[in-house]
């Protein structure tokens, strides 16, 4: 493992190898927060539906522990290397606007 911050939110994190097996939230030597990351997937899945349908509900829906544990279901199907215990998701809730992505997300 090795010192990284999160290029997205400057949060310190260690970086490290990823399962080549993961295929979403993969750890990397530098990157992303695993909040970070998890706001980048959630983007992506709300952009392939109509603009103001999933848009208007998030971030404010991941308040429901059923939304949650569905996007969990997610990790464990993608086999993330992120446990759902890495993620704060208040914090996923306060980083959700902030400054746009440059670069491709691994955590």
């Amino acid at each position: 493992m090795s010192s990284t911050a999160c290029k997205r939110c400057g949060r310190p994190a260690q970086g490290g190898e990823g399962n080549p097996d993961a295929r979403i939230l993969r750890r990397a030597q530098t990157g992303f927060c695993a909040e970070c990351c998890v706001i980048s997937s959630l983007q992506q899945i709300s952009n392939i539906y109509p603009p103001g349908t999933v848009d208007v509900v998030l971030p404010e829906a991941l308040r429901l522990p059923h939304v949650r544990e569905q996007f969990v279901r997610v990790m464990a199907a993608g086999n993330s290397d992120a446990k759902p215990s890495d993620i704060d998701w208040d914090r996923v809730m306060e980083l959700w606007d902030i400054e746009p992505w440059e670069t491709e997300v691994a955590w």
